[in-house]
């Protein structure tokens, strides 16, 4: 499975590779950007920080500390911190779709969309009821902006615990997508939390793309894994 999160207006340049390939996608899409037009706060802080000359490591910093907020409270401070336009969209590069576009996007063939939360929420540091909410809006949101009933949420962050899950199933979906960069070995138990707990890796640009996908491919993390606890198996070769 090929999944994108957040909404961003480009990944429409995806659609001719999927079309090509004949490949199905699954879009994860935070409504409340498409909805008041306005950049993820990742990428505003990442902006100004730079603007202001400070380096990688202390941006980096922020956007940690800033992770541990609800979305409200960052949206505070990111106007507070760097003006209130600061969440206006610089270009298409850090957009999200507009409503028409995620309308017209979504009746793409290999397009699937799915829920991302309605404000990017990282859902771990809100209570049940607030998660809820939150997951429930973006479900409401995408059935009026896009005609669709997402059956599966990718959670904002990767953050997600066992109220989450409780949280995602309260809202009638049937999949939960995580950010842990290992393989999802079948048969999955499709009656437990297992599918609300599903793995998948993350390309990175900075990286040989082939590399990458070798490496997702292959079972060489287990083996490093297995070679840090177990100290037999430093000794044998692979």
């Amino acid at each position: 499975m090929i999944t994108f999160d957040d909404g961003y207006f480009n990944n429409t340049l995806a659609l001719p590779v999927l079309r090509e390939y004949r490949a199905p996608a699954a879009f994860f899409v935070s409504t409340g950007p498409v909805l008041r037009n306005e950049c993820f706060w990742w990428d505003v802080v990442y902006r100004e920080m730079r603007k202001a000359g400070k380096p990688r490591a202390k941006i980096k910093k922020e956007v940690d500390a800033l992770k541990m907020r609800k979305s409200v409270e960052i949206a505070r401070f990111i106007r507070q911190a760097f003006g209130e336009k600061a969440l206006l969209p610089q270009s298409d590069a850090d957009r999200p779709f507009s409503p028409g576009e995620l309308r017209d996007f979504a009746r793409e063939p290999f397009v699937h969309i799915g829920n991302h939360t309605r404000s990017h929420a990282i859902l771990t540091n809100y209570s049940a009821a607030e998660a809820c909410e939150e997951i429930a809006q973006a479900q409401r949101d995408l059935l009026d902006l896009a005609c669709a009933e997402p059956i599966a949420i990718s959670y904002p962050n990767g953050s997600f615990g066992r109220e989450t899950i409780c949280a995602a199933r309260q809202c009638g979906l049937k999949l939960g997508i995580a950010t842990i960069g290992l393989k999802n070995y079948l048969p999955i138990d499709t009656h437990g939390d297992e599918v609300f707990r599903l793995k998948r890796f993350t390309l990175s640009e900075h990286k040989d793309l082939a590399a990458q996908c070798d490496s997702f491919r292959s079972d060489a993390r287990l083996i490093k894994t297995l070679r840090r606890i177990a100290p037999p198996w430093r000794s044998l070769a692979y």
